[in-house]
């Protein structure tokens, strides 16, 4: 059994999922140039303008919520709006982890209990963990608003100690 598997005690890690294991910004860039394609550059800019605003409004990265205003205005067929929904929901984060972050992960999971923290739509954060491999590990994901909540983490994971990066 490991360190503090019992729900209390122990070394709890809080490991940030954006630019921390995964390249973030590289995903995004991948995404951006197939929506662009997909979409053409004016249509694709008209997305950008409601996913900024979205953010700016919300605090959070919400595509989901993004993509349901773009439809709203941008009036796509199904076919097309669910080609561009899988550009998000079906991306394979497994190319953009660092080097050595699974076996990071692995490692401190022998140590303590590790946590993700990303933010954004649900959906989008639980396929992102999924599709890098890290659910693997056996270890818990949820989504938070990162620094701002990190006060709250004591109630969902009791420990003794806590490790964030």
């Amino acid at each position: 059994m490991r360190r503090g598997e019992e729900g209390k005690g122990g070394v709890v890690f809080l490991v940030d999922v954006d630019h921390t294991i995964l390249h973030t910004d590289l995903a995004r860039l991948v995404q951006v140039v197939r929506l662009r394609k997909m979409l053409g550059r004016a249509t694709n800019e008209l997305f950008r303008e409601i996913y900024d605003s979205l953010k700016r409004e919300s605090g959070v990265v919400d595509v989901l919520g993004a993509l349901e205003r773009f439809q709203e205005k941008a009036r796509l067929k199904e076919p097309t709006l669910a080609r561009v929904k899988g550009i998000f929901t079906e991306f394979n984060y497994r190319r953009y982890l660092y080097k050595g972050a699974q076996e990071v992960v692995a490692h401190l999971t022998r140590l303590g209990r590790v946590y993700f923290f990303t933010e954004g739509h649900p959906l989008i954060q639980w396929r992102k963990i999924r599709s890098s491999g890290l659910d693997g590990h056996g270890v818990l994901a949820f989504r938070i608003a990162k620094e701002s909540h990190i006060d709250r983490v004591a109630g969902w994971c009791p420990a003794d100690h806590y490790l964030y990066r």
